[in-house]
């Protein structure tokens, strides 16, 4: 995600682990008129040098709620990242356009817990296409606004203007046979030595919580994943952990920043026999400097987001610092750290 990482879970966890919401809480308004939504937000000159951070809003004005199949996402250049979420209407309340995060308090964290996963951008990616199987949707409850973390750079030597465009494509109630909920993890106990080759590996076994909030064995299909890193990783992989499925491969890349790297399922991933996930992140840091996590083109991530159809959502992050292991036979230095998993009912039901 694009800010707030490092406390994300936890701040979700605290907040909502007491809370005695379960799956079959679930509310359901009126269904929207089914279609299609777009919006183009205000552009940025970007300057060559500049590294902006900023805030931009769309408030839908939806009395119904909506359900989202389909998110495609384009622009002329210069954004590195950006994430954004729905919330109730009344929050960060202002008029719509660009703004500065800070005037109206705006937290990642927040808008997590209130809301949910709008859209994630790729990497530097000037298009993008998140999209799930026919019938798959996550729902917007009504009355929300679109709110979006975005990170903008130019490396150039002239000025870029540009503008992020998001058009989504939308099911009626009666057509929706998968209800989405977000699968997170986040692994930012990165420091990646110089001249080093590391693998990055976090282990989260969210098995009980998950059998606790959900009343139910864990099972559920991942249908979309998206990874997120910066510029020196080289390799993303997600398994499943524990129980029969130990070591499992749902999803592995090599691809490149400026790539989109979302990537639906030909076939839903079905968990059922493991316990939790296992996120390794492979950097191959040539630099004379230590790298670590962070939000500017010189640091790194290792992010995943992927949807489900689980009736929680599952969020996950590492904790404590990683610890080296002896080199494999090709050099790689083994980092692994420990992780915290929780499943949570979400809030916008």
């Amino acid at each position: 995600m694009f800010a707030q990482h490092r406390t994300l879970i936890l701040a979700v966890a605290l907040s909502l682990v007491a809370s005695a919401c379960g799956a079959e809480d679930l509310v359901t308004p009126p269904p929207a008129t089914p279609g299609t939504i777009e919006h183009t937000f205000p552009s940025f000159a970007v300057n060559p040098g500049d590294n902006l951070y900023s805030c931009q809003s769309w408030t839908l004005d939806n009395d119904a709620e909506i359900w989202v199949n389909t998110v495609e996402m384009r622009t002329q250049g210069a954004f590195h990242h950006a994430n954004f979420l729905f919330v109730p209407e009344d929050l960060y309340d202002g008029p719509d356009g660009t703004w500065d995060c800070d005037e109206r308090t705006y937290s990642e964290v927040a808008a997590g817990i209130s809301g949910g996963v709008f859209f994630a951008m790729s990497t530097q990616a000037t298009e993008d296409h998140q999209e799930f199987p026919a019938g798959a949707a996550f729902r917007i409850p009504p009355r929300s606004r679109i709110i979006g973390g975005v990170h903008l750079l130019n490396a150039g030597t002239t000025t870029l203007t540009t503008a992020m465009t998001l058009r989504a494509a939308t099911l009626p109630l009666a057509d929706v046979t998968t209800p989405l909920q977000e699968l997170y993890i986040t692994n930012t106990a990165l420091d990646i030595p110089a001249r080093t080759v590391g693998a990055f590996t976090t282990d989260c076994d969210v098995g009980a919580s998950y059998r606790s909030r959900a009343r139910g064995p864990m099972e559920f299909n991942i249908y979309y994943v998206l990874p997120h890193f910066h510029e020196i990783a080289s390799g993303f992989t997600l398994e499943l952990s524990g129980g029969t499925r130990d070591g499992d491969v749902v999803f592995d890349t090599s691809g490149g920043v400026g790539d989109p790297l979302g990537m639906t399922m030909s076939e839903p991933f079905n968990v059922a026999g493991a316990e939790g996930f296992r996120l390794r992140c492979t950097f191959d840091n040539g630099s004379d400097a230590t790298v670590r996590y962070g939000l500017d083109r010189e640091d790194e991530m290792c992010v995943l987001l992927a949807y489900t159809d689980a009736p929680v959502k599952v969020l996950a992050q590492s904790s404590g610092a990683s610890v080296a292991g002896a080199p494999d036979v090709d050099g790689t230095v083994p980092f692994d750290v420990e992780c915290m998993g929780y499943a949570i009912a979400p809030m916008n039901d």
